[in-house]
C-alpha cells in the first residue's frame, strides 16, 4: 500500500473510534468551558473571537489581518475591556489556585531500597480494596534531567514513577528518585534526592492523600512523617482564569521594569502568540496563555493516543467541529511560576507564597487603536517584553499620559 492510501487509511481508523456529537460529548472538556455556563459572556462576540481558532491544527489562523479585525471591531473592544476590568475586580484568594507543585525529600540508603523493592516496594499496592483503585507504573524518567548541570542543587534522576486512581491517569502524581551512586550525582551533597509533583487543579486534597498514603505504606507512618516535617518546596504555580477574556486582546506587562526577559510561543515568526512569558522561565516568572486551547489541545492528544493517522486529516470529518471552540468560552490564564530548585532550602510547611499576578499590568483594549496596523500586527506575532514595552512607551506619549492599564493590586 503506498504511503498516501496507507494515511487515508489510518485516517478513517481514526475516524471511525471519534466520529460524531459523542467524540465531543465525551471527549471535549464542555463542563469546564460550555459558553452557556458564564452569564456575563456574549455568546454572539465569544463566538467571532473564538472562530479565529482554527479547530484542526490547534492554533490561530495564520492570516494575521482576520485577527485585525477583530481587534479593530470597536464593539468587541468594548467587550473585553469589560470582561478584563471584571476579572481583575474579582480576584480573590479563593479564586487563585495552586496549579502545580514540586516536593523534595532527602531519601536514606534504606528508604530507597524499600521504595524500589520488587516485591514490596512503591510498585506494590498491598491491600486488595487499594488494589481495585490504585495504579502505580515504572516510567522512564522522560526530559527530568532536561537541563541538568551539576553545579546546582537539583539531582540527576534515575527512576520514575506514575500513581493514578480509578484508571485515571489524566489526575497524577509523579515521584522521581535519583540514585547517590550515579557518576552524576557522587559528590554532590544532595539536599534531596526524591521528588514529587502533581497538579493540585486536576487531583483533589482526598486524592492526593489516597495516592501518598503508598509513601506511608512502604516506609511507615513514622518515617513518612519525619519526610514530610521536612520537605522542600521546588515549584509552585498561583494562577487565575479570566473567563471570556481572549488571549488575543490581553497584552501584558509587570510593574518590575527591570524584567529583561520574555519569550513567545509558537515560535513560527509568522503566527500570533498563543502564550508569554515574561521573566527568566528558569527561575520566578510570570506566563499568559490561551486556556481554552491548551486544555483542548491535551484532551484530544490523550483522546487520540495510541490510534492510527492524524487528528487532523480526522477533524474535517467530524460532525460539529465548526462549532466546537465557539461553543466553548475564550479564558485567558495567568500563572505565578517559582521556581526554588536552586536554592531549595524552604521547607514546605513554612513557605510563604510570594505570586507575581500583582505585578501584572494589561493593557486597556480601548489603547489598540493607537496602534497602526503594522504595529499592531507586530504585537499580535510577537509579545514578549521588549517590543511590548517599546510600544507602550509609544501609546502612552501618543495619550499624554492616560492610565493604560488594569492591574491586580
Amino acid at each position: 500500500m503506498s504511503s498516501s492510501k496507507q494515511s487515508k487509511s489510518n485516517s478513517k481508523s481514526l475516524i471511525s473510534k471519534t466520529k460524531g456529537k459523542a467524540f465531543f460529548r465525551n471527549i471535549v472538556p464542555s463542563k469546564i468551558f460550555n459558553v452557556n455556563e458564564y452569564p456575563f459572556v456574549q455568546p454572539e462576540l465569544n463566538r467571532i473571537i473564538a472562530e479565529k481558532t482554527n479547530p484542526k491544527t490547534f492554533n490561530y489562523t495564520t492570516k494575521i489581518t482576520n485577527i485585525i479585525s477583530v481587534l479593530r471591531n470597536k464593539e468587541i473592544i468594548e467587550y473585553q475591556r469589560s470582561l478584563i476590568k471584571l476579572a481583575i475586580n474579582n480576584i480573590s484568594e479563593d479564586a487563585v489556585d495552586i496549579d502545580h507543585i514540586r516536593i523534595g525529600l532527602l531519601l536514606t540508603s534504606t528508604d530507597r531500597d524499600k521504595l524500589l523493592d520488587k516485591g514490596s516496594g512503591i510498585t506494590c499496592v498491598k491491600t486488595n480494596n487499594r488494589k481495585a483503585r490504585l495504579t502505580v507504573k515504572n516510567h522512564k524518567v522522560g526530559d527530568a534531567n532536561k537541563g541538568f548541570k551539576r553545579g546546582d542543587k537539583r539531582p540527576f534522576f534515575t527512576s520514575r514513577f506514575k500513581l493514578f486512581a480509578d484508571d485515571d491517569d489524566y489526575r497524577f502524581i509523579n515521584v522521581f528518585l535519583a540514585n547517590p551512586e550515579h557518576e552524576r550525582n557522587k559528590e554532590r551533597g544532595l539536599v534531596y534526592n526524591c521528588e514529587i509533583e502533581f497538579i493540585p487543579t486536576r487531583v483533589s486534597l482526598p486524592l492526593i492523600s489516597f495516592m501518598l498514603y503508598q509513601f506511608q505504606s512502604v516506609l511507615g507512618p513514622r518515617r513518612y512523617k519525619q519526610l514530610l516535617d521536612n520537605a522542600l518546596l521546588l515549584e509552585l504555580h498561583t494562577g487565575y482564569i479570566m473567563y471570556g477574556v481572549s488571549q488575543l486582546f490581553a497584552f501584558m506587562k509587570t510593574s518590575n521594569n527591570r524584567v529583561s526577559k520574555g519569550e513567545c510561543f509558537p515560535k513560527r515568526k509568522s503566527w500570533a502568540t498563543e502564550t508569554t512569558y515574561i521573566g527568566d522561565r528558569y527561575s520566578h516568572h510570570l506566563i499568559g496563555y490561551d486556556k481554552t486551547l491548551k486544555e483542548n489541545k491535551k484532551f484530544i492528544e490523550l483522546a487520540i493516543k495510541g490510534l492510527a493517522g492524524s487528528f487532523e486529516r480526522a477533524a474535517g470529518e467530524l460532525d460539529g467541529v465548526a462549532e466546537w471552540f465557539p461553543s466553548q468560552v475564550c479564558s485567558y490564564r495567568l500563572e505565578s511560576r517559582e521556581r526554588l530548585d536552586k536554592n531549595p532550602i524552604s521547607k514546605l510547611g513554612t513557605y510563604s507564597v510570594k505570586s507575581l499576578l500583582g505585578n501584572v499590568r494589561l493593557l486597556n483594549p480601548r489603547y489598540l487603536e493607537e496602534l497602526t496596523d503594522t504595529e499592531l500586527k507586530r504585537l499580535v506575532k510577537d509579545k514578549s517584553i521588549d517590543p511590548l514595552s517599546a510600544k507602550w512607551s509609544a501609546i502612552f506619549l501618543r495619550t499624554k499620559g492616560k492610565k493604560l492599564y488594569y492591574s491586580f493590586d
